[in-house]
């Protein structure tokens, strides 16, 4: 597979040949794939960060700019080689870092916090635990040039913790490297404010532009235009050109062009040893990639399919027949006419160990032939895709029992939408086999010692700070209560204790939340509050209703990994 990205001036430059499609997130380019029958192995990944002075009217920023290059000879593995040119700079060291969110569309500021995937403390580049983002400092000479070239081993431009579509910044100040002594120092690093940026991938034009809803940008501007949920800025739903301070820009429409789901097999009932993970992957309305292990199988072929039903409670039978909602016989994953949820078989070698790398066309991640929700069986036989003459061909496949099916998994990244306690940030997921409870796990960075209260809110919509997701998620109308109570809001959670200010580590188990049904928090809020819950049994006014709990210092909506 060759990968190409659509260059700004409309030009296809070729990024890469790699033996399988790595998909990222790209803010500032827009992707499309071409078959290519060239290489049969991996081959040196190329990334491109062009940097910009970020908006504001600080003096440090004035006529920054440059070119940063990332290359991995070895993706998804190895270190990662960091080279490139900036000029305008004041003299001295100044940190450079990779922070989480690819777009600029508020300048420098709406890029997020230090990409920190694991939960770490900032640290230096050579430290083994440290923000994945934290690549150390580059010096400028008394012109205001710096010259960069290095290796970071941290990094990658392929995988789960890709850098590509993030955004690399460079801020006014030395990076202390987490030294400094203060709380600050443990998340930032003192290193002050943004003086430029720009989106890992591919080269943009490089421009500021003044929106008519008054919104200086950087680089690329695009019209926002998230599927199913659609806001446009109100000036124009096609590809025009629009005036910038100094060049011109393109706008495009943009839906978010990667969208991924995760599904985690075993056997409810947990009568066979088959397990693995299956990720499913679609750029924009685009055909979705399979990838994937399955292990313990018996050597040889077995049924893969989706299914129509997501409530595997009662063991993978539960999960209904195969998703069809065309009510089309069942048959091969290339036939015409097929289950939607056709996707064929895999095949386990000798070890018992099934590989799974495909592309299906009818299968969806949104959409009438969406899979969200369904469940993945694996069978103990192979599909005989339709064409086996046995009475249940039509239907089955005759590919025998249930040996596996999914567990269901969401996640949140937290932070302050506002930017009242930048210093407060973290990551939490949620983790559900068949109808059973749910395994909370993660981490938050900056909260002050002690318990927070840390709960589900009735809404997913924080545009509007924490306080837009509304009071906690209590479809039974009950009074507030801690996790043990039988009657409780399904949202309380309790209390996360911190026991320094560096980061605090979450682990619980909930019975009454689920990622399914009525009790489901898939696109609700979780808020983690600046002090203790009281659970219900405080005597304040509010105990009952918010277990007196204090402000919202940070919060995020919940979403299907």
């Amino acid at each position: 597979m060759a990968q190409y990205f659509l260059s700004p001036s409309g030009r296809i430059k070729k990024l890469i040949y790699i033996k399988y499609p790595v998909w990222s997130t790209y803010s500032n380019d827009v992707i499309i794939s071409v078959t290519s029958n060239e290489g049969a192995a991996w081959r040196p990944l190329t990334a491109t960060a062009q940097l910009v002075a970020a908006v504001g009217d600080a003096d440090e920023a004035a006529g920054v700019s440059g070119e940063i290059i990332f290359t991995q000879p070895h993706p998804p593995v190895g270190p990662v080689i960091v080279r490139g040119n900036l000029t305008g700079l004041s003299p001295g060291q100044h940190g450079m870092v990779v922070h989480v969110l690819g777009h600029t569309r508020e300048g420098c500021d709406s890029t997020g916090p230090h990409y920190n995937p694991y939960g770490f403390r900032h640290g230096a580049p050579g430290e083994p635990q440290r923000h994945v983002g934290d690549i150390g400092n580059i010096r400028a000479g008394p012109d205001g040039a710096a010259s960069v070239d290095f290796l970071d081993p941290v990094i990658s431009l392929a995988g789960p913790h890709s850098i590509m579509g993030r955004s690399l910044v460079v801020h006014a100040d030395v990076d202390d490297y987490g030294r400094g002594g203060n709380d600050e120092s443990l998340i930032s690093g003192n290193s002050g404010a943004a003086v430029a940026c720009g989106v890992i991938g591919g080269k943009a034009w490089v421009c500021r532009e003044k929106q008519k809803n008054k919104v200086n940008a950087v680089g690329m501007r695009y019209l926002r235009n998230v599927c199913g949920k659609t806001r446009m800025d109100g000036v124009s739903d096609e590809c025009v050109l629009k005036e910038c301070l100094k060049g011109n820009t393109t706008v495009y429409p943009l839906c978010p062009q990667e969208r991924r789901a995760q599904v985690f097999l075993s056997d409810p009932q947990g009568m066979s040893p088959v397990v693995g993970s299956v990720i499913f992957t679609q750029i924009d309305g685009g055909p979705v990639t399979v990838t994937g292990t399955i292990q313990g199988l018996r050597p040889g072929r077995h049924g893969f399919h989706v299914h129509e039903k997501g409530d595997i409670s009662g063991g993978c039978a539960d999960a209904g027949g195969h998703f069809n909602p065309e009510k089309n016989n069942h048959g091969a994953p290339f036939d015409g006419d097929r289950h939607a949820g056709d996707l064929g078989n895999i095949e386990a070698g000798p070890d018992g160990v099934a590989h799974i790398h495909l592309t299906d066309h009818v299968i969806s991640l949104t959409g009438p032939h969406c899979i969200l929700g369904r469940a993945v069986v694996v069978h103990s036989d192979e599909d005989d895709l339709g064409k086996g003459g046995f009475s249940d061909s039509l239907t089955t496949g005759h590919a025998g029992s249930r040996l596996a099916c999914g567990e269901r998994r969401a996640v949140v990244y937290l932070s302050d939408p506002q930017g009242k306690n930048p210093e407060v940030q973290g990551n939490v997921t949620f983790i559900q086999t068949d109808s059973g409870p749910v395994a909370v796990t993660g981490a938050v960075l900056g909260l002050n010692t002690g318990k927070h209260g840390f709960h589900i809110h009735e809404k997913g919509d924080i545009t509007g700070g924490c306080m837009a997701a509304g009071g906690h998620f209590n479809p039974e109308k009950k009074n507030h209560g801690s996790p043990n109570d039988t009657d409780r809001h399904v949202g309380d959670l309790g209390n996360i204790e911190a026991v320094s200010n560096v980061i605090t580590h979450i682990q619980l188990t909930d019975s009454l939340i689920s990622l399914t049904g009525p009790h489901s928090i898939v696109g609700r809020a979780v808020v983690v509050h600046s002090d203790e819950d009281d659970l219900g049994k405080g005597g304040f006014t509010d105990s009952l209703t918010t277990g007196h709990a204090g402000s919202r210092l940070a919060c995020g909506v919940i979403g299907i990994q």
